[in-house]
């Protein structure tokens, strides 16, 4: 109804007033927020505003879209906040609501989604939802376990339609409350965008708390703000971002990171920070991959010196491996870029990689331990069968080379391989990473070469670089062990990107033009409608190829936006009001269809009234101001 009466009279008015706002929204905002929203972060904004204001103020920086069903935690007027037995009230009525849409799938996974379809309720039961406290709740229509006939499938359903508004005044009731502050967080994290409005800093400071540490799966909070007010939430997330403007240096100096205009958070996120987390995790895994198998090589000689402690190198050749190998990784994690600033920038969907744990994983560490056992033992055991087996005597005199010859042969040949790993990781080649490359191979020779012509320096390694040098067989091995473990890595690289590729490869191979134009502009539209929380993409993003969450990974839970509706259609207007629930969508068909409209029309949000209309209001195309009559 008074959707109705709001189209009827917001009509050929004319404007004799306008209001304005101080603050008004900095250049690409909307942009930015929208791409942040692509990228899979889940966006909260905690502010001052009142709710009217707020509301408005995510429509205009398209926080909220007209399509989205809102849902309004409001703690009612007073200084003491309203009833904070109506707030608990709402908020386990949400919660019970809500509930009968999600499945936990890091938890129950698959086989617990059957179970559950012919076990109505009983997912709730096993999850301990089951209400013990608070009063009798109203009944709510069946659980929708399992999906109606027109609902799509489990896997497309997403939570992208979905909004949070709560006051203050309400998380004053909400917060210290262990039972209210799990089920807030549960319908918190349900929604797309959460707003909390008229909220205080110590407020701002406990919610980031309250997400930091109430999420299951440990997520990384990232604050951003740009007054006096935003420093104890800045100071309480894992990362704070500060913005130089008119309140001040404040958050500024107490920020991990400052940026002048917050739509440098796009390149500080989507750009550098992604180049950043991809170039150390390559860093680490090599770290520790080198030295993985330089400690397998060792315990191999072992099990053949009767575990006396003997070792196969010499102690100086043998401290200076990270000497010789720290130079070309550091180059990388300085200066590789898998993707480049383009197309990092082009599509914020590619984010994912750090979001899905796709480059540094208890899996991804299992897959370096495996490569990095069976790389030691091509290297240990093949250079041991030369050296020992009769037709394969090394020198010409019919003696062997002794311990320090055959184990500086096995030190030079791990050298190569490490040098070639750290090649195959660096995806831009630069003039640095060349000259650090032969110059770390140059380095160890030119180091091997000086140390063995003196004696004085060590007596047992003396003349043994010319002498394992002068072998034939010692070239051969620098040829084909570095080799063999090249073509491993380049063997389990092509069987990935060919059956387990990920938007990652497919944005590498875009990017380095390796397409025709048919390809390229396939490519192009599968990466930018490319969504991380869908399960089912196009033909060459399956659900085999996306990094599947393990269990401490977030909780994935999936609401469609034609399911909810359908729910809140069986569900009396009372109810929902009670809820807090506004369907804005409904609200704007109903509007189109009172006006004559196509109900498939944009709608913007208006000042006067709290549902979309078609021609003012501050946040959609046109951008007008709320009209005064």
């Amino acid at each position: 109804l008074l959707a109705g009466l709001a189209a009827e009279l917001e009509q050929d008015l004319e404007i004799v007033g306008a209001t304005a706002i101080e603050d008004k929204l900095q250049e690409e905002v909307p942009a930015v927020i929208n791409e942040i929203g692509n990228a899979g972060i889940k966006l909260w904004v905690l502010t001052g505003d009142k709710m009217e204001t707020a509301i408005n103020i995510g429509y205009s920086c398209r926080l909220l879209h007209p399509d989205m069903v809102m849902i309004k935690l409001a703690g009612g007027e007073g200084g003491s906040g309203g009833d904070p037995e109506a707030t608990a009230r709402q908020v386990r009525l949400l919660y019970r609501h809500f509930a009968r849409l999600t499945e936990d799938q890091a938890s129950f996974g698959h086989w617990w989604q059957k179970v559950a379809s012919r076990l109505p309720g009983a997912a709730a039961r096993a999850r301990g939802e089951t209400e013990m406290d608070g009063e009798a709740l109203p009944s709510l229509p069946a659980p929708l376990l399992s999906a109606p006939p027109q609902a799509p499938a489990f896997e497309d359903l997403t939570s992208d339609h979905l909004a949070l508004v709560v006051e203050g005044s309400a998380l004053l009731h909400i917060m210290g409350r262990a039972e209210l502050e799990r089920k807030f967080l549960r319908v918190a994290r349900l929604c797309r965008s959460v707003i909390a409005c008229r909220v205080s800093p110590e407020q701002k400071r406990l919610l980031v708390r309250l997400v930091k540490l109430g999420v299951e799966g440990a997520p990384i909070t990232l604050a951003v703000g740009d007054g006096a007010n935003d420093v104890g939430m800045i100071q309480e997330a894992q990362v704070g971002v500060g913005i130089s403007g008119k309140e001040g240096r404040q958050a500024v100096n107490t920020a991990d990171f400052a940026i002048a205009q917050f739509r440098f958070l796009r390149r500080l996120l989507f750009l550098h920070g992604r180049w950043d987390y991809r170039r150390t995790c390559k860093v680490v895994l090599y770290s520790f991959y080198k030295n993985m198998v330089l400690a397998f090589i060792l315990f191999y000689f072992t099990c053949f010196c009767g575990w006396s402690g003997q070792s196969l190198y010499d102690s100086w050749v043998y401290a200076g491996y990270n000497f010789f190998l720290g130079m070309p990784i550091l180059i990388v994690g300085l200066f590789d870029r898998d993707v480049s600033e383009k197309t990092a920038l082009g599509y914020p969907s590619l984010y994912m990689s750090g979001r899905e744990n796709m480059d540094m994983s208890l899996k991804i560490m299992g897959g370096w331990l495996f490569q990095g056992l069976v790389e030691s033992i091509c290297l240990f055991f093949i250079a041991y069968g030369c050296a020992h087996i009769p037709v394969m005597i090394w020198g010409s005199d019919g003696y062997d080379d002794g311990l320090w010859v055959f184990g500086t042969t096995v030190y030079s040949c791990l050298i190569f391989g490490m040098l070639m790993k750290c090649g195959f990781l660096t995806s831009s080649w630069t003039g640095w990473s060349a000259f650090f490359w032969f110059g770390s191979l140059a380095l160890f020779y030119l180091f091997i070469v000086v140390y063995t012509a003196f004696s004085y320096l060590s007596y047992d390694f003396y003349y043994v670089a010319y002498v394992m040098m002068e072998r034939t067989i010692y070239w051969l091995l620098m040829l084909l062990l570095p080799a063999i473990t090249f073509l491993f890595d380049a063997f389990v690289y092509a069987v990935r990107s060919q059956f387990f590729h990920n938007p990652i490869d497919h944005a590498m191979e875009f990017d380095r033009g390796y397409s025709d134009d048919a390809e390229e502009l396939e490519r192009r539209r599968r990466l930018s409608t490319y969504k991380p929380r869908d399960r089912v993409a196009t033909e060459d993003l399956l659900e085999r190829q996306t990094p599947f969450p393990n269990f401490f990974d977030f909780i994935r839970v999936h609401v469609n936006l034609g399911a909810l509706q359908q729910l809140n259609q069986t569900t009396s207007r009372e109810e929902q009001k009670e809820m807090g629930i506004t369907d804005t969508s409904r609200a704007a068909r109903e509007a189109s269809v009172s006006r004559g409209q196509s109900p498939l029309r944009r709608y913007d949000s208006s000042f006067a009234f709290d549902h979309p209309t078609a021609e003012y209001g501050p946040g959609g195309g046109r951008g007008r101001p709320g009209a005064v009559a």
